[in-house]
């Protein structure tokens, strides 16, 4: 380690020679890692936080799934009694499954097709647009 010994004691056999230089490279390695290190770790924290944050904001709109979904099987299951019903009094399959599917086709479009013919021109205006992005949209 003291400066007065020469470099050539390092080419004897079991003797390891190591300058202030050399610790000096060696702590700004360890530095370079430690800093590349760091970063990698800010990018997984920072993809997590993320993927936190968007659960989070999905979370938000479960108790509308939730009653869309029941407002849905309130409307399948009227169907399905009333299908069943025309059944019992011998009705014809295929026009109580036509009844069936146009009764929920009715049901699910009343309320869009109310918002068109209420309100403002520009309530109206929003209305078309969501029923174009919910209703027409190409598949994706």
């Amino acid at each position: 380690m003291p400066r007065d010994i020469e470099p050539e004691v390092k080419e004897l056999e079991d003797v390891y020679l190591y300058t202030v230089d050399d610790l000096a490279h060696v702590v700004q390695t360890g530095h370079a890692n430690r800093q590349a290190a760091v970063a990698q770790a800010e990018a997984i924290i920072d993809a997590g936080v993320q993927s936190f944050l968007h659960w989070i904001d999905e979370r938000g709109a479960v108790p509308l799934i939730q009653q869309l979904n029941a407002r849905a099987d309130q409307w399948r299951a009227a169907e399905i009694a009333r299908a069943r019903k025309l059944l019992a009094k011998g009705e014809d399959v295929d026009a109580v499954l036509e009844a069936l599917s146009r009764g929920l086709t009715q049901k699910m479009l009343h309320g869009p097709m109310a918002e068109l013919h209420a309100g403002d021109a520009e309530a109206r205006q929003r209305a078309s647009q969501a029923i174009e992005h919910f209703f027409l949209r190409k598949e994706r």
